[in-house]
C-alpha cells in the first residue's frame, strides 16, 4: 500500500496493514543489527500520521 493513495483505502484494509506492519516490526526487532526495525517504525508512524491528518493535498 502506498501512502500517497491512502485516502482511497477502505478502513478494514488500513487496520489489516497496521496489524501486518506491527508483526513485521516485532520480527524485525529480533534482528536489531539490521535497519528493518527503524524502517517499520517509520512506516507505522507514517500510517498513523495519515490517519490523524489525512491527505494534505485536499486542503
Amino acid at each position: 500500500i502506498e501512502l500517497n493513495n491512502f485516502s482511497v483505502i477502505p478502513g478494514e484494509l488500513v487496520l489489516k496493514e497496521i496489524e501486518d506492519t506491527k508483526k513485521k516490526l516485532e520480527n524485525a526487532r529480533k534482528h536489531p543489527a539490521t535497519k528493518e526495525p527503524e524502517y517499520w517504525e517509520g512506516y507505522l508512524a507514517g500510517i498513523n500520521w495519515m490517519l490523524k491528518y489525512g491527505d494534505s493535498k485536499k486542503q
